[in-house]
């Protein structure tokens, strides 16, 4: 098939275009494998004149569309020609905004492309501002989506609804705040935007920017009254997230205002627990710092040194390990850190482990014999028992109560044992291994 027409008005060929448009049988809306005409290849070419000549002379159809759905007018959105635009719009008759297959209007690929003045002309021939795609994005979110804060500006004053969300539940400021355009941020605050809108999945601007990191504009967010513990659907907090993606400054912000440092998700997982599993270890000090429970576990018994164990991150196994984490804590299977530990072959964690260990066996030893040396001895230096005398108050007493753990010390009563607690814990084996208080 002939594209004699359709070549002459992508060349911007005037003279030729008005010659073949004079021959009999000339179809002007004549289109090529994709669907395109000789009035779509001239808009794209910015070829006024040739646009002219094709609607006024030759009776071109100004709205028709491509296979995708494009017509001259988006073409000329989306080759930047505003002039084409303005005369398409005024003179032409073309529908402003008319869509594509998947929704997108001139007005929002312009939008996407941050083309202020074009813009304006579109805005000028009565282009609707939140005309969203398929997918509900409006022009606002995918101008806010790429940064463009003058071309927000531009949409807001036209009367762009700051919190339309789209089919997924984002808004323009979740959106900025995804690829973290503090200064867009900003401004739809200050337009009266929803700082804690939510997406579908409970996520919202502070959750989304904290999972990436974006340390500015969670400072925008925590200004303008960002909830900073609430959750998406998982239970996730932003705390939770930056913490596992190894975000410190963001950590620190969160922090800083108060963020609950061992609110778990649905699966119990902690900021110390998800820090700990990938490994950043200036993270785990920080919340350790920050009061962190080092043996909170997970809802199937993974405490932060079993994951860690298991995944060969020494550096943090030797600070959980320095900050009070049991050593022999389990899970529900019954796995310590220890044995997860030898079954993936991480050596140097099973000897951190080990040294662990040995170190608590051998206070556990020391307070034994702290303990018996407690025995009153005969004069012979035999050992014998202990002597029935209270370890609170002196008085001898015929029936005397054992400390029930170490058994090697008696009280006359219940309060001389509570009274001596304090003093005999020290020395008591129970004390020692983490236990309760004598009884």
């Amino acid at each position: 098939m002939s594209l004699e027409l359709s070549d002459a008005a992508k060349a911007g060929n005037l003279s030729l275009t008005r010659r073949l448009l004079k021959k009999e049988g000339v179809n002007v809306n004549e289109t090529n494998s994709i669907g395109a005409t000789p009035l779509m290849f001239a808009s794209h070419g910015n070829h006024v004149s040739v646009i002219d000549l094709l609607v006024k002379n030759g009776g071109a159809a100004v709205n028709q569309a491509d296979h995708k759905g494009f017509t001259a007018l988006y073409y000329a959105a989306s080759a930047n020609n505003p002039a084409v635009v303005a005369w398409l719009a005024d003179k032409g008759g073309a529908r402003v905004d008319q869509a594509s297959n998947v929704g997108g209007t001139p007005l929002y690929i312009s939008c996407q492309e941050g083309r202020q003045e074009m813009v304006k002309v579109l805005l000028a021939n009565g282009a609707r501002v939140d005309h969203a795609n398929n997918d509900g994005v409006t022009p606002l979110s995918i101008s806010s989506y790429k940064g463009f804060e003058e071309v927000a500006k531009l949409l807001l004053t036209n009367g762009a609804n700051v919190d339309q969300a789209s089919i997924r539940g984002t808004t323009p400021l979740f959106m900025s705040s995804q690829l973290g355009h503090h200064k867009v941020v900003k401004l739809l605050l200050t337009k009266g935007a929803r700082v804690d809108q939510a997406a579908n999945d409970g996520a919202t601007p502070l959750t989304i920017s904290s999972q990436f990191g974006h340390e500015g504009v969670v400072k925008v967010l925590l200004a303008g009254g960002a909830k900073v513990d609430q959750t998406n659907s998982n239970g996730a907090t932003p705390l939770i997230l930056s913490s596992q993606n190894g975000f410190e400054a963001v950590v620190r912000q969160l922090l800083a205002n108060g963020a609950k440092v061992d609110q778990a998700n649905k699966d119990g997982y902690t900021p110390l627990f998800m820090s700990s599993q990938y490994g950043h270890r200036a993270i785990v000090k920080l919340l350790l710092a920050n009061g962190a429970k080092v043996d909170q576990a997970t809802n199937n018994g993974f405490t932060s040194l079993v994951i860690s164990s298991l995944l060969g991150h020494p550096e943090i196994v030797k600070l959980l390990l320095a900050n009070g984490a049991k050593a022999d804590q389990a899970d529900n299977d019954g796995n310590t850190p220890l044995s997860v530990s030898r079954l993936k072959g991480h050596l140097e964690v099973e000897e951190l482990l080990l040294a662990s260990i040995a170190k608590l066996e051998q206070a556990e030893q020391a307070a034994e014999q702290a303990a018996k040396a407690e025995v009153v001895k005969e004069e012979d230096g035999q050992l014998k028992k202990p002597a029935r005398v209270c370890k609170n108050c002196g008085k001898e007493a015929a029936r005397m109560k054992k400390c029930s753990v170490c058994k090697l010390v008696r009280y006359c009563s219940e309060e001389c044992q509570l009274g001596n607690w304090k003093e005999h814990k020290k020395t008591c084996t129970a004390a020692l291994k983490g236990g309760g208080t004598e009884k």
